[in-house]
């Protein structure tokens, strides 16, 4: 069951499974070595569909480059390998799944599952642009790199569905790319990823996790041993280097992180949302380095989203060192708005005009941060009509400001200074500013459409004085021949 050295198996096709090579059931031991399997096309395992083995499969010293799977395993499909397989000093370049794993895709390979000294790059997926891991794979990665891979979904280089536990000794992940979640690893149900000695470089995801994401796990666990690298990656909204979402927080054996020059909008090295707290771990032993957050915090969580109520342990430890970090708010953590703050009373004493002074608000976070937002968001102006005093007059509002969205924040400030309210002289009328906070977030629309902040502002409307008389709701000045 050996296939001969430097064989080439190019430009095939096949309508279902194995466009180069398709070995089932019985060919156990199956050895591809020093060959090429090149351009080959199917629906599963474009280059290779391996089967249902009961000895160890290897392939060695090979190529499997330009291959194409319209579902899953562009370049190889390996399914049910009962005692494992072997992939070393092979190259997977340039391969394309269209759903899973754009290089391989794995399901249930055992615990004896090697791949060593190898390079993925170029490969192209929905999820797992190098690797898609199904479920119940055990698998060693070793020395090993992954470039220039990208995915429409999640999991630039690699993407773990649920039940896996994936080791990562040695390996590089450079400039891999996900339009959706963890530039390089993706890790979406409950799963286990050991990384020991790694390193993530200039990582992108469109959305957190701009080098590994984890979420929708609880019992998802990330281990780090030694000394892990974590440069130049970027997340379009949260966590530069890491965002943990659902999962309880990473645990450290002999391990050190350096989070260095990584960006995002908000916590530019970690992001945590729905965290799950474990009294037996907290953050220790990182170096935070010159990372960069466009809105806030190195570090950021979100307030009170799954019951998150405390931030993540272990943040003020003198294990962590923080060096020439920066963001607007909340340079070490932060956290979104929590309170839009203004003023609970204003005195209208000029009728016929708008407010003036203007009524100004800001908005905080939950550790009293000033939060210096310029256009991301705005403030909108309505009345409540409960408890209204106007002396059976309707309370109204008019003026440019209650058009469109609303009022932006400018340096972190929104200012109603175009705002007429009407109400009778000696009355009463609150008014209702709301901020909602959706494109500030970047989570999901379900969420972003119920989450906003409040301030009520209560408005008194002076008595005419001597000199007024009362007119059409409001104090005007006394003309020739009447008087008040």
């Amino acid at each position: 069951n050996t296939m001969s050295p430097k064989c080439m198996l190019v430009n095939n096709t096949a309508s279902g499974k194995g466009g180069g090579l398709f070995a089932g059931t019985g060919n156990d031991g199956l050895v591809i070595t020093n060959s090429y399997l090149d351009s080959n096309t199917a629906s599963f395992g474009g280059g290779g569909y391996l089967n249902n083995f009961n000895v160890n499969a290897s392939i060695l010293n090979s190529q499997i480059r330009n291959n194409l799977a319209s579902s899953d395993g562009g370049g190889v499909s390996l399914i049910y390998a009962n005692n494992g397989a072997l992939f070393f000093n092979c190259s997977l370049l340039d391969n394309h799944g269209a759903r899973y794993g754009g290089g391989v895709h794995f399901n249930m390979a055992a615990s004896d599952t090697l791949v060593s000294g190898s390079t993925f790059e170029n490969n192209l997926a929905g999820s797992g642009g190098a690797i898609y891991f199904s479920t119940e794979n055990t698998v060693i990665i070793s020395n090993s790199s992954f470039a220039n891979n990208k995915v429409l979904g999640n999991g630039g280089a690699l993407c773990l569905d649920q039940s896996n536990n994936v080791t990562l000794n040695s390996c590089v992940f450079q400039t891999n790319e996900a339009l959706q979640s963890g530039g390089a690893v993706a890790s979406t149900y409950v799963n286990i990823v050991t990384i020991n000695w790694s390193s993530f470089y200039s990582n992108w995801a469109g959305s957190i996790g701009g080098a590994i994401v984890t979420q929708s796990g609880i019992t998802s666990d990330i281990v780090f041993k030694g000394a892990c690298m974590f440069s130049s990656n970027v997340a379009k909204f949260g966590g530069g280097a890491l965002a943990i979402v659902g999962s309880i927080l990473w645990s450290m054996s002999d391990g050190f992180l350096v989070i260095q020059n990584n960006t995002a909008p908000v916590g530019s090295g970690l992001f945590f949302k729905d965290f799950v707290s474990d009294s037996s771990r907290s953050l220790n032993s990182i170096t935070f380095a010159n990372n960069v957050a466009v809105v806030g915090g190195t570090i950021y969580w979100l307030y009170e989203f799954g019951g998150m109520v405390e931030e993540p342990a272990g943040i003020y430890s003198d294990s962590i060192s923080w060096e020439n970090n920066s963001a607007p708010y909340g340079i070490i953590v932060a956290t979104q708005a929590v309170q839009l703050v203004g003023p609970e009373e204003y005195t209208v004493t000029v009728y016929g005009q708008s407010l003036s002074p203007s009524i100004d608000f800001h908005m905080l976070d939950s550790y009293d941060n000033f939060i210096p937002l310029n256009g991301i968001t705005a403030v909108q102006v309505s009345v409540v009509l409960d408890g209204v005093e106007c002396n059976d007059e309707v309370p109204s509002i008019a003026g440019n400001d209650l058009y469109g969205v609303g009022v932006p924040f400018s340096n972190g400030v929104a200012s109603f200074a175009s705002v007429q309210a009407a109400c009778t002289p000696g009355g009463n009328m609150t008014l209702q500013f709301e901020a909602h906070l959706g494109n500030m977030l970047g989570v999901g629309s379900a969420i972003a459409s119920s989450y906003y902040l409040i301030n009520y502002t209560k408005i008194h409307f002076r008595e005419c004085v001597a000199g007024e008389m009362y007119s059409l709701r409001e104090c005007s000045p006394c003309v020739t021949g009447s008087f008040s």
